[in-house]
């Protein structure tokens, strides 16, 4: 009944709270949003339709292989549900119109959803209800559709009271309305006006849609969206910005009171391989799902690179790009020693440079004894541009500002003479044995410094150069070797680094399908391999001709 319901809930919601409840940051989140809203006047928590609504789906017979069987809700699926359709504005109507669910496979969001969309078109016995699974593949949103079929069979009539059969091949059809299937295009689109949308695999669409779709529901009070998805593994698309708009949401940056968020994962500091951290990207775990299955997955999928991306993608619900998420920064973290450069010190350094939209990046490596780098970076960026990029890269360029970690560049642009003058001035501190600079763009840049005197190495972007360099980094990162000092753009970075791969298996850095900006890392891994090939350690795809000159 309501109170069994509204208690399991608030256990649970007090659980995810004080840590009895694998939760991530996200969902800790989401709790504290959810117990203030309690509190908030406007707002009430209708139990009783959210009694109704578990009731009636877990009066449904589960397909596949529990066919036939009832099923009782967990805990999580009922905070779920009671977000998605038990808030009410003190007029009665209902506040959420968008609800996103990100959650790890085999959790049974399909089921789930196939029951809320039944709860919809029959539960309610709403007349004019229209229900549409939407995916990017008609297969994929048959999923959902199918199983909801199933579901149906025992609880319709074989026919409508006009007549027509409520199973059919492509819908499921009643009194009140139908649920069918929509793959996510224009076409398919146009022209809809949906009670209910599910949206699957949200973060492989390639449009638009969403917006589509929200406004095309502008006419019903009582319209419901649902997003349910894995992470995303393409930045380019619009899952990655749904996903930071509802994170600036629950961080309390923006308030979107017709949105709820379930962003269930790994934290980023988490080890993949830590099986104590698995409950907060798999909320089923222990009951639909087992650990052992899990574990099985990994023992396989960890043997390769693209194996671990896919485990840390589909089972762990951590985002990662097309290549991956490169560097894991539990190793970043483990490493707690200061960075040390003392005045004279022996250094390597590395420049990249950018003029706009870019930072531009000189990092000093040390190196000393036992293979252990030591780090110290001085950044730029545009004045003028960083409160607008602020939230696109999510780095806070004014505060590191303040902090005296970055410097801000008047104008624009950045200004390639005060990169010169710091340079010089590092130079009469260290003794620098090279400065490793792009060549691309920089012919000047380059010869004002070795008018200076400075010992300058060309070092290219190209996969035969930065292939070397970032098999040098990984070592020195898996290695624990780098002191950073827990330089926070450093840091930030690492973070952002995606990589692109060659047919060799040959990796570099991608700007084009990292997170956020990148240059301080690709700096820092031109230093240390500019080390490298002076020490005659770095690995070897130079016989070509296309190492350092």
């Amino acid at each position: 009944d309501a109170k069994n319901v509204r208690a399991s809930i608030e256990v649970h919601v007090a659980g995810v709270l004080d840590g009895s409840v694998p939760s991530n940051h996200w969902l800790r989140l989401a709790a504290r949003r959810w117990v203030a809203d309690l509190e908030r006047p406007e707002l009430r928590m209708d139990w009783d339709e959210v009694g109704r609504l578990v009731e009636f789906i877990e009066g449904l017979r589960l397909v596949g292989g529990h066919a036939g069987e009832s099923w009782t809700l967990l805990p999580w699926q009922r905070w779920v549900l009671a977000s998605a359709c038990g808030w009410r504005w003190s007029d009665g109507t209902p506040r959420t119109r968008m609800l996103l669910l990100q959650v790890a496979r085999k959790n049974g969001k399909s089921t789930l959803m196939a029951g809320l969309s039944l709860w919809e078109l029959v539960g309610r016995a709403k007349p004019g209800r229209a229900v549409h699974v939407i995916a990017n593949k008609r297969e994929q949103a048959r999923i959902v559709l199918d199983t909801a079929r199933d579901m149906a069979r025992p609880i319709l009539p074989e026919k409508t009271s006009t007549g027509s059969r409520c199973i059919q091949h492509n819908r499921v059809v009643c009194d009140w309305g139908f649920l069918d299937s929509q793959t996510a295009a224009e076409k398919s689109l146009d022209g809809l006006n949906p009670s209910m949308w599910i949206g699957d695999e949200v973060s492989e669409w390639r449009g638009r849609f969403v917006t589509k779709l929200t406004t095309a529901t502008v006419g019903r009070d009582d319209a419901l969206g649902c997003l349910i998805t894995t992470p995303g593994n393409n930045p380019d698309l619009v899952y990655p910005e749904l996903v930071n708009q509802c994170e600036r949401m629950l961080e309390g940056e923006l308030r979107l009171d017709d949105w709820q968020a379930f962003i269930y994962g790994v934290d980023d500091e988490d080890a993949i391989e830590d099986t104590a951290t698995w409950g907060k990207a798999n909320p089923s775990l222990g009951a639909a799902l087992k650990l052992s299955t899990l574990e099985r997955q990994w023992e396989t999928m960890q043997l390769t690179p693209m194996g671990r991306v896919e485990f840390t993608r589909f089972h762990l619900a951590r985002a990662v790009d097309v290549a991956g998420r490169w560097l894991e920064m539990q190793h970043w973290d483990a490493i707690t020693e200061p960075a040390d450069l003392p005045d004279g010190a022996e250094v390597w350094m590395g420049v990249d440079l950018s003029k706009s939209l870019d930072m531009s990046a000189v990092v000093l490596a040390r190196p000393v004894a036992g293979g252990v780098v030591h780090l110290m970076g001085r950044y730029w960026y545009p004045e003028e541009h960083a409160r607008e990029r602020e939230i696109t890269y999510q780095m806070p360029f004014r505060r590191w500002a303040m902090e005296g970690r970055l410097r801000l560049s008047p104008g624009r642009e950045i200004d390639w003479g005060a990169i010169v003058e710091e340079i010089r001035e590092l130079s009469r501190r260290y003794r620098i044995r090279q400065v490793a600079v792009d060549p691309w763009m920089a012919a000047y840049f380059i010869e004002t410094l070795k008018a200076a005197g400075l010992p300058v190495v060309e070092h290219p972007q190209s996969i035969g150069v930065m292939g070397p360099a970032a098999q040098d980094w990984q070592n020195l990162w898996v290695g624990r070797k780098l002191r950073h000092g827990d330089d926070p753009i450093l840091r930030t970075a690492c973070a952002n680094a995606a990589v692109k791969t060659d047919e060799a298996g040959n990796v570099r850095p991608s700007k084009a399908h990292s997170r956020g900006l990148i240059d301080p890392l690709i700096a820092a891994m031109m230093a240390v391999h500019s080390w490298a090939l002076s020490q005659g350690t770095a690995p070897s795809m130079y016989e070509d001709g296309a190492g350092v000159g």
